[in-house]
């Protein structure tokens, strides 16, 4: 699943230089052993707050840690519960430091999500139910994967109004519901988002996204039973104050994700492969009117898996993973592409290796229009003598007139780290988190 960032700052002068090479602290584990799968948001003061779960012989934990005054608190228990099935927790954090996090626990046979918030003082509230199901009559074409791990999302306006989306089994299908907060306050009833076509459906990628105004969109993929139908996407809106429109299923592609624009426009950003060519695709929508026509911004024919991210005066960076064409399973590298606001994509640019094995590219902007770009490598390497494989974290950045620094690796060698999440603050002070697979744990860097 997919996360957009979007901030404001200050200081021109101060923030482009830092932000244009900046400097990085040594890797440091933020977990104990058994953690994974990480998610990080920043504020307007540069305190950012991770989620991940950590997995034990006999229970799960839900666990988060805030990073402020240059160093990381200690861990927080924010559920506690047997088995060992969860998702990856999602969090949102606004400029003024208050957080929202959302997860599932799956206990006898039930999923039920969950969510907790954070004062900008770092206290976390006890964990809500927002919904819990028990599915009945599966349908011969789900996985019990698929029906006890929804995918979630949330987002969190500056003003403190949260909204949150989730799968939800229905026999004989999966639905989509949402809950909404205003920050203090407490959680609507879910409310389930209403689609025209009958036909059974597995949800798959869920994004959600609030602007400043407290407007939402949720947009997610629908992969049909009936083999002659093409997967399709979906989105529903909400204007602040009123109902969730009905879902308008408008385009063919999966992976898909949404981020508002500086004008109140929604962008949608997803994958199609067409006759086994997969291209990265685009579409504007504006609540006062419709889709336009999607263009395609990825050149190559094996695009698959990107992020795409505004900054406040409306210029776009697209990142995505590029298949090789002769060595598909061997080599993938990372592309980028920039639009100024009002303005054409670029031409496609690599910002990695070539002979790599690239993957989970993710971007964030600070308020002058600086970006920082994350992604691992997987690379075959030698042991003590034997041949072994490692994964390392890299970054580079691009400043607001354009010029991309080297990457640079964050982890430390021989180790195999991967899935790294990005946060940038408005000034440009960054954070960096992944999982250590080798040490089951996760790690951390901030750039100074």
């Amino acid at each position: 699943m997919f996360k957009v960032l979007i901030f404001s700052c200050w200081f021109f002068t101060f923030s482009l230089n830092l932000f244009a090479d900046p400097q990085w602290s040594r890797p440091h584990t933020i977990s104990t052993l058994g953690a994974s799968v990480p998610n990080v948001e920043i504020d307007s003061s540069g305190n950012a707050v991770a989620i991940w779960r950590e997995f034990t012989s006999e229970k799960t934990k839900i666990q988060a840690a805030r990073f402020t005054k240059g160093k990381w608190s200690k861990l927080i228990n924010l559920s506690v519960f047997k088995g060992q099935y969860s998702i990856v927790p999602q969090i949102a954090v606004n400029n003024n430091g208050h957080a929202v996090a959302v997860w599932n626990e799956y206990v006898k046979n039930s999923t039920i999500i969950k969510a907790a918030t954070m004062t900008d003082k770092g206290v976390w509230s006890k964990p809500v139910i927002l919904t819990q199901f028990t599915p009945q009559n599966l349908h011969e074409n789900f996985t019990y994967e698929s029906i006890f791990d929804p995918t979630l999302s949330v987002a969190l306006s500056p003003s403190g109004y949260a909204v949150a989306a989730w799968t939800i089994y229905s026999d004989p299908k999966n639905l989509l519901e949402a809950s909404t907060l205003q920050f203090g306050g407490e959680w609507s009833e879910p409310v389930t988002i209403a689609v025209k076509e009958k036909r059974s459906f597995s949800g798959g990628c869920v994004n959600v996204v609030v602007d400043s105004s407290n407007n939402a969109a949720v947009i997610w993929d629908k992969f049909s039973f009936v083999e002659s139908d093409e997967n399709s996407i979906l989105v529903s809106t909400l204007q602040y104050g009123g109902n969730w429109s009905e879902a308008l299923s408008f385009l063919s592609g999966y992976g898909p994700q949404v981020v508002f624009d500086s004008l109140g426009n929604l962008i949608a950003l997803w994958n199609k492969c067409t006759d086994g060519d997969c291209y990265m695709y685009t579409s504007t929508f504006s609540f006062r009117g419709n889709w336009s026509e999607p263009t395609i911004f990825s050149k190559s024919k094996n695009a698959r898996i990107g992020q795409l991210v505004f900054d406040q005066e409306g210029n776009a960076l697209a990142v995505w993973e590029v298949l090789d064409e002769e060595v598909p399973n061997e080599k993938i590298h990372i592309e980028s592409s920039y639009r100024p606001f009002g303005g054409d994509w670029s031409e496609p640019l690599t910002i990695s290796g070539k002979n790599e094995l690239s993957t989970e590219p993710k971007a964030a902007f600070d308020f002058h229009g600086n970006a920082i770009v994350t992604w691992d490598d997987i690379r075959n390497t030698e042991k003590r003598g034997e041949k072994d494989v490692e994964s390392v974290v890299l970054t580079c950045s691009r400043a607001a007139n354009g010029t991309w620094s080297e990457p640079v690796t964050l982890s430390a060698r021989n180790q195999y780290s991967f899935s790294p999440r990005i946060a940038v603050s408005p000034e440009g002070i960054s954070t960096i988190v992944w999982s250590n697979k080798t040490f089951t744990v996760i790690q951390a860097a901030e750039s100074k």
